[in-house]
């Protein structure tokens, strides 16, 4: 790949368009068009490489809540902790979930969490 490619695949990457990346790269948009359609999947894949970097490093709000609506415990049950805690992420929350019943804005019945546990048990 040339450094114009692998500057350009790493910008289409991190969700740049074609045509903001061609001008970043100071190419024609229809250069970029070309490259992800060439037959050589080396440019392809470097754009993908990148999407997938990206995406395990800042995991999206989507992502976070696909995971929590099928986290388990190591026994294979539904881990209402850990669905909890990824959709506060996901929201933005920082607070542990240990002090969720401490705060005054926001109230967890913990009785009912393990009730749906012991439900799909």
């Amino acid at each position: 790949m040339t450094p114009e490619q692998a500057q350009a695949a790493e910008l289409l990457g991190q969700g740049w368009t074609q045509r903001d990346a061609a001008r970043e790269v100071k190419v024609w948009p229809n250069t970029i068009s070309r490259w992800l359609n060439a037959e050589d999947p080396t440019f392809r894949q470097a754009v993908e490489a990148v999407r997938a970097r990206v995406l395990d490093e800042n995991p999206t709000d989507h992502a976070i809540i696909e995971v929590a609506k099928t986290a388990t415990d190591r026994h294979g049950r539904p881990d209402w902790r850990t669905r909890l805690r990824a959709v506060e992420l996901s929201l933005g929350h920082r607070a542990a979930l240990s002090d969720l019943d401490r705060s005054p804005e926001i109230e967890v019945d913990f009785d009912a969490i393990a009730e749906l546990e012991d439900a799909d048990a």
